[in-house]
């Protein structure tokens, strides 16, 4: 390990830099600008110390831990550093090498030259414009093109007026961007307020994507037709008759159910095969045709008389179907 000499002037100063406790760097961050940051907020304690460039290296390496010190010992052993004064310059560009790799400099370069403002407010673009800009200063060598690029990367609304201005300086254009991103902010429409039982207005947030807040339109198309089937999954009223061997639609055996004579349109179609009118003494009114099964026409008899309004009921058999129709006498 190598051995540091330390004079009394020396030490008075270690004694001050370590008192306002500053950055160690042990070189197993994974950040890959870990060393660059360290040696910036070194680089801000010797500025307010005013510490001599002298002092600055052995400070660094007094601050030192596990594998980069491991590293500057192979470093001081190599080139004789631990009893040659190694300029801070070098020190920086020895430790760069081996922790702060070009690549990682070029990527942070091309993440600045892409850099826009995008969906973050002005002070989130401003504070990775000054993160960034460290890796390109060639790109702004001055307070113009360092004004030109913050306001190119501004949103479309803000640019416009911030560049009018012709700001003098970057704080200005700061400052401009500031009072353009919450002047946008303030006229963006607002949603509307709905009261609370506890009479604090809410803001009304109107979503799609929760069924429940569908359902009511949901229900009202369906509103008027017959349930669902727990059955056969399908939409009709009463006794499910999927399984049986008789007509889905009656239940009874020996004809299916577009022959079953409970059908609306089996009803009608036997209705146009009988007169649909009848001539009685006293009255022309129209017969009432009505349907039964083969069953009801065996137990029911030929002709009923007795009826309240004087009307005899004949039943006989049309082919397959029984038929009762209505006399008024």
């Amino acid at each position: 390990m190598a051995v540091l000499h330390v004079s009394r002037s020396e030490a008075h100063f270690i004694k001050d830099f370590k008192r306002y406790g500053p950055p160690t760097f042990d070189g197993e961050s994974e950040r890959a600008t870990a060393a660059e940051e360290w040696i910036r907020e070194l680089e801000a304690f010797y500025a307010y110390l005013g510490c001599e460039d002298q002092f600055k290296v052995k400070g660094a390496v007094f601050m030192l831990r596990g594998e980069a010190l491991n590293w500057w010992d192979s470093i001081a052993a190599a080139e004789d550093h631990a009893n040659v004064t190694i300029p801070w310059a070098r020190f920086k560009d020895l430790l760069y090498d081996y922790y702060y790799l070009e690549t990682v400099k070029d990527m942070k370069e091309a993440e600045f030259l892409h850099l826009v403002q995008g969906t973050l407010s002005v002070a989130q673009y401003e504070r990775k414009f000054t993160e960034l800009s460290r890796f390109a200063l060639e790109l702004i060598l001055n307070a113009a093109m360092k004004i030109k690029r913050f306001v190119k990367g501004l949103s479309k609304g803000i640019r416009g007026p911030v560049d009018l201005q012709r700001p003098a300086s970057y704080a200005e254009a700061v400052r401009g961007a500031l009072i353009m991103d919450k002047d946008v902010s303030n006229k963006a429409p607002s949603l509307p307020e709905v009261g609370s039982s506890s009479g604090v207005k809410r803001k009304f947030h109107p979503t799609y994507a929760d069924p429940s807040l569908r359902a009511p339109q949901h229900q009202a198309q369906h509103r008027g037709m017959p349930p669902v089937c727990p059955t056969c999954q399908k939409r009709h009223a009463g006794q499910c008759w999927t399984g049986s061997k008789g007509c889905f639609r009656c239940g009874r055996e020996r004809h299916f159910a577009r022959e079953c004579p409970m059908s609306a349109a089996n009803t009608q179609r036997l209705g146009q095969r009988i007169s649909p009118t009848v001539s009685t003494q006293g009255n022309n009114q129209r017969a009432r045709v009505f349907a039964l099964t083969r069953k009801e026409a065996a137990d029911a008899e030929t002709v009923v008389t007795g009826n309240p309004r004087n009307r005899a009921v004949r039943v006989f058999v049309v082919s397959f179907y029984t038929i009762r129709v209505s006399f008024d006498c």
